[in-house]
């Protein structure tokens, strides 16, 4: 029997392909994967309960970063196409595969494309492994792990279609690349010290040197280390770092991105380091280490609960009796923590996005030396081109789950399903990289409420305009002091530095304001994120 098996979701860029390879290996029949673009095409030829088994295994054994949505199956006549190249079982020859990864094709449809995604546990040890031949290969990933969308020109995901095409594979990782037992078979991004992207500084000022590779970072290390400034380039975007335990490195900082009030994110070498800054509650170890790796927002330690103050410097976020936490999720941030060139390194850094203020987040060298030269001491760049930006997602800590502040790396561009009809959901006001909607999200069963207004980052006349005061255009209830419900995090920040709220230092967020919306009641579902 032949049989042709349509899956449409989330199979672009989470080893999909290699892993329908491996199970239709296992199962025995023969046949092609293919990707389509929106969907993942599978060929395949054997008993009816091969082929049972195949689809059994499709559905259930699927990756954990994919997602299928829907599932197309047909049974193949005669006269029904079958792909150039995929031989019938009873052409196969022995020590032939009978079933092989075919070149994709492009059709239209919807597409999902997987986000970024942090380093894998295995890629991590293989970074400190000095038997390995990945031993401090800043580039480090395989199908389980590594840049995505940031890297991508275009769809379907193929090496080609991506900035890692300017780096052709050595023999080794093509020899990885083509083989169905290895952690990195169809990985696009695989590279190693031999053929991937190199990391290397910029000269900035008239005493920085320019260096390469693991000079480079020693480099840098040392200039954090003696209370430096140094831009980072990670996957989705530059950041600027010092030591997040240097009151001066850090209030210079701010001074120098015109950054009074609004907290720094923090990035800890790992979950100790976390654990005594901050008072990590059941659950936020499991998103902080998880394959997104959010910024976190936690209560910082006060000495309070029996144990020592943070260490970290007051003005990572003045006022605020919390703090945005991360963990590292590149090869190069691990590098910087851990380089084993004898140098002492801080287990908690500031890594904010390195732009000015206002504007997007910086993405290549250009960029940086345009805008940030003049307050970096050292610049870390490489030359794996980012195509699109991606800045850090946030999340809050709400009524014992995540609360999602800020949706990018890590989630995004990922769609946001929800478990009502679209024209039964409120509607949504989408802003970009240089502006900012208000508005908040409040469950109520009665109305649908939301802000008749949107404001603008770059928009002087919004900025002078005064502001109306909202009400629900349902039951007519004012805001924020109605009746309908308890006010939840807003999903975005309010810009004003004497906000009573902010004095208060509400948990989400020191800058964030709180708006009441009603919502209907099939978005107060547990662990539905606005």
């Amino acid at each position: 029997m032949r049989r042709r098996i349509r899956m449409f979701g989330i199979v672009q860029g989470v080893g999909f392909r290699p892993f329908v390879d491996r199970v239709a290996t296992r199962v025995g029949v023969s046949g092609t994967v293919s990707n389509r673009g929106s969907y993942v095409e599978v060929f395949a030829e054997g008993s009816r309960r091969q082929l049972d088994e195949l689809e059994r295994a499709l559905a259930e054994e699927a990756p954990a970063r994919s997602a299928v949505l829907k599932t197309e199956s047909r049974e193949l006549g005669e006269g029904d196409e079958w792909p150039e190249g995929a031989m019938p079982a009873a052409g196969i020859d022995a020590g032939e595969r009978a079933f092989r990864i075919v070149e994709s094709e492009r059709e239209a449809g919807a597409m999902f494309v997987s986000p970024d995604i942090a380093v894998c546990d295995s890629c991590k040890a293989e970074l400190f492994d000095p038997s390995n031949r990945r031993y401090l290969h800043p580039f480090i990933n395989c199908t389980a792990c590594g840049p995505r969308v940031t890297i991508l020109d275009s769809m379907p995901y193929d090496r080609e279609r991506t900035s890692m095409g300017e780096f052709p594979m050595c023999p080794e990782c093509a020899r990885e690349y083509a083989d169905p037992a290895s952690r990195r078979y169809d990985a696009q991004p695989v590279c190693c010290n031999d053929c991937g992207p190199e990391v290397f500084t910029l000269p900035v000022g008239d005493g920085a040197p320019s260096l390469r590779g693991g000079e480079a970072i020693t480099y840098v290390r040392g200039v954090i280390g003696r209370g430096g400034i140094v831009a980072i380039k990670g996957v989705g975007g530059f950041h600027l770092c010092c030591d997040a335990t240097n009151e001066q490195a850090v209030s210079r900082l701010r001074a120098l991105k015109d950054r009074p009030f609004k907290p720094l994110a923090v990035m800890a070498r790992d979950l100790d380091a976390v654990r005594r800054e901050c008072v990590v509650l059941p659950g936020q170890e499991e998103v902080l280490d998880g394959p997104n790796k959010p910024i976190l927002l936690l209560a910082r330690r006060d000495g309070a609960e029996g144990g020592p103050a943070t260490r970290l410097a007051a003005s990572v976020a003045p006022d605020n009796p919390n703090v945005g936490v991360m963990l590292p999720y590149a090869p190069v941030q691990l590098l910087v923590f851990d380089y084993p060139d004898g140098r002492p390194m801080s287990d908690c850094l500031v890594m904010t996005s390195a732009n000015p203020k206002g504007a997007p987040i910086c993405r290549d060298d250009a960029d940086v030396l345009g805008s940030l030269g003049g307050m970096c001491d050292a610049i870390l760049t490489n030359d794996r081109a980012i195509r699109l930006r991606a800045d850090d997602s946030v999340m809050a800590w709400h009524r014992g789950g995540p609360y999602m502040q800020r949706r990018s790396r890590g989630y995004a561009p990922l769609p946001c399903m929800v478990d009502a009809p679209l024209d039964q959901a409120p509607p949504v006001s989408p802003s970009g990289a240089s502006s900012r909607t208000r508005s908040a999200s409040r469950p109520a069963a009665s109305c649908t409420w939301r802000p008749t207004w949107a404001t603008s980052r770059t928009s002087a006349a919004s900025r002078r305009s005064p502001r109306p005061s909202p009400a629900c255009r349902s039951c007519s209830r004012s805001a924020p002091r109605s009746s309908c419900a308890t006010p939840i995090p807003s999903t975005t920040r309010g810009r004003s530095p004497t906000s009573s709220r902010r004095r208060r230092g509400y948990p989400w967020s020191r800058s964030s304001t709180t708006m009441p919306t009603c919502l209907p009641a099939w978005r107060r579902t547990a662990g539905s994120t606005p």
